[in-house]
C-alpha cells in the first residue's frame, strides 16, 4: 500500500510537510448465493473458507433464498460468521426460513427485498438406538436448543414469541416486520455498547481514585 500525500498549493511543496495523506486500501467484495438447503457440509465449507478468508477491509454478502435444513451444518457457518475479519451482510432475497433466519440474524448488517419473507419454527429432529439413550438425546437437546433460541432470536423475537416457537408455534413476518424488528436489534446493541461504555469509565474512575489514594499514603 502506497501512501499519497496532498501539499501545500507552493512553488516549492517539497519544502513543507504535507498537511494530509490517505492510504491506498485493496478491498473485496464477496457474494455467496444461499440458494439451497442446508443440507450439505461441501457447500457449507466452501462459505466458511470463504468468511474465514476475508480480511479486514472486505465485504461478504451472502444472498439468501432457502427453506432452512440442519442445525449442525449452520452452526458451522455462524461461526465463521463470527470468525470472520471482514464485514457480513445477510439479505433476503425471497425465502429465509428455519435455519437460514438463524445465519441471516447472525450477520453483522442485513437487508431485506421487497419480496423477502421469514418463517421461524421450532427444531424438529429423530433420535435412534437404545431407550436410555434416546432419552438422554431427547433430555439434552431439551436443555441445549432452548438456549440456542434464545440466543439467536434476542431482541428480534420477544421472550413471550420465544417461548411460543420452543412450544411450537410457527411465526411468518413479512419484509416490514423483519425490518422493523431489525432496527430493534440495532437500538438494543447500541444500548449495550453504550451501557459497557458508561462502565468501563467508571471502572478507570474507580481505579484512578484507588489510584491517588495509595500515593497520599
Amino acid at each position: 500500500m502506497t501512501p499519497v500525500y496532498f501539499g501545500s498549493a507552493t512553488e516549492n511543496p517539497q519544502d513543507e510537510e504535507p498537511h494530509t495523506f490517505f492510504t491506498e486500501v485493496s478491498s473485496k467484495i464477496y457474494e455467496h448465493y444461499m440458494d439451497y438447503d442446508i443440507d450439505d457440509f461441501v457447500k457449507a465449507r466452501q462459505l466458511c473458507t470463504l468468511l474465514r478468508g476475508a480480511n479486514e477491509e472486505d465485504t461478504v454478502v451472502i444472498r439468501i433464498n432457502s427453506g432452512g435444513g440442519r442445525f449442525d451444518i449452520a452452526a458451522q457457518i455462524i461461526n465463521a460468521i463470527k470468525e470472520c475479519a471482514g464485514t457480513v451482510i445477510g439479505v433476503i432475497e425471497q425465502s429465509c426460513a428455519s435455519a437460514a433466519t438463524m445465519i441471516f440474524l447472525s450477520c453483522d448488517q442485513w437487508q431485506v427485498q421487497p419480496l423477502g419473507d421469514m418463517m421461524i419454527h421450532y427444531a424438529s429432529y429423530g433420535v435412534g438406538g437404545k431407550g436410555n439413550e434416546i432419552s438422554s438425546r431427547v433430555d439434552h437437546n431439551n436443555r441445549m436448543l432452548p438456549r440456542v433460541f434464545n440466543t439467536i432470536y434476542k431482541d428480534f423475537l420477544s421472550v413471550q414469541e420465544i417461548e411460543n416457537v420452543i412450544r411450537g408455534q410457527d411465526i411468518y413476518l413479512t419484509p416490514d416486520e423483519i425490518t422493523a424488528r431489525l432496527e430493534n436489534v440495532v437500538a438494543n446493541l447500541k444500548s449495550e455498547e453504550e451501557d459497557d461504555g458508561n462502565e468501563e469509565l467508571k471502572e478507570a474512575g474507580e481505579y484512578t481514585q484507588v489510584s491517588e489514594d495509595i500515593e497520599e499514603s
